[in-house]
């Protein structure tokens, strides 16, 4: 009850219902081991899931998952309600990490054993480029306490798996419609028959992105880097692009909307064509419509950071939105 009252036009019972599972959950949690099953670990995942659409996001749940899932580490390979929450779990700490430039809360060791590597289903591919952008984060932000090394043969290593996820695709997988949709929409379009696929292709395109924003090789201080650092910025952007289409693409998948909140969120900076700040702009309108509660800061500091490089007037970038 308080995930489905969060984002609300009654933020008071979001609460009430919140304040009443935590008093239900902390007995739970200060018990043995043994009484910390599948429907803790769900019960978590939904209450960070409110967390998440609060107008402060603390990250409380989130550390409590983590926990959790640090003293019963089986989760992740059980199959069934406890291994899909240990992965929502992880995409959960991939956001926060991937917004605040910070180490991912969760350990991969756990979920290194899971089915999800061995399978071809659609779930199972979008877990995998899951695991595959929380290696990318642990390289950029560290695990932790851990500080990252950011060391080129690293890099390679995981430019690599994101070769193999792609290479790896099953057929089926692959999008039956994509092109630029030019003066319908700043942003590609990618039709997906299943909204798992959606999700891992997000994902992937997330972890390309990332991979571009922090290769080592950039660091060097030489005339040719300059130009590698462009094309870098292209990368970015590439990547940036299709994470945003695929959700504009497939507007009732709603976890597909919150990996474009998350990146515009921490990169939407780099979208310097006006029709793409408008576009990027009228889908977090669309989002607070929805419910979402911080999608209103995230629109207003794009707007002040865009503001930084262009005269234009940013209040004609606000277009009306469709629904």
């Amino acid at each position: 009850m308080a995930f489905a009252s969060a984002g609300s036009t009654s933020p008071e019972r979001a609460t009430t219902y919140h304040n009443q599972a935590v008093n239900m959950l902390i007995p739970i949690l200060d018990g043995p081991i043994k009484t910390l099953d599948e429907n803790v670990l769900a019960a978590i995942v939904l209450l960070r899931g409110a967390e998440e659409l609060s107008d402060v996001d603390l990250g409380t749940h989130l550390f409590g998952g983590a926990q959790l899932l640090r003293a019963t580490s089986g989760f992740a390979a059980a199959g069934g309600l406890g291994e899909a929450a240990s992965w929502i779990i992880l995409r959960q700490s991939i956001y926060l990490s991937l917004t605040r430039s910070q180490p991912l809360y969760i350990s991969l060791d756990c979920y290194r054993q899971s089915r999800a590597f061995y399978n071809v289903d659609g779930a199972s591919l979008a877990n995998r480029a899951t695991f595959l952008c929380a290696q990318v984060l642990i390289y950029a932000f560290g695990v932790g306490e851990g500080a990252p090394g950011r060391n080129v043969d690293e890099w390679d290593m995981l430019n690599e798996h994101a070769d193999e996820w792609y290479r790896s695709r099953p057929k089926e997988m692959c999008a039956f419609w994509v092109e630029d949709t030019g003066d319908r929409s700043a942003f590609p379009s990618a039709w997906m028959t299943r909204p798992a696929h959606v999700i891992a292709y997000q994902l992937y395109y997330m972890a390309r992105l990332l991979l571009s924003l922090f290769n080592p090789r950039l660091m060097e201080p030489s005339f040719a880097i300059i130009l590698q650092r462009r094309q870098a910025e292209e990368q970015i952007l590439t990547n940036l692009r299709m994470v945003i289409g695929l959700s504009i693409s497939h507007t009732a998948n709603f976890s597909a909307s919150f990996h474009a909140r998350h990146v515009l969120e921490a990169c939407g900076h780099y979208l310097k064509e006006p029709g793409e700040q408008k576009e990027a702009l009228a889908f977090l309108r669309g989002l607070q419509i929805r419910g979402d509660p911080r999608a209103e800061s995230i629109a207003e500091k794009l707007k002040t950071t865009w503001g930084r490089f262009s005269s234009e007037s940013i209040e004609s970038l606000v277009a009306p939105i469709v629904l």
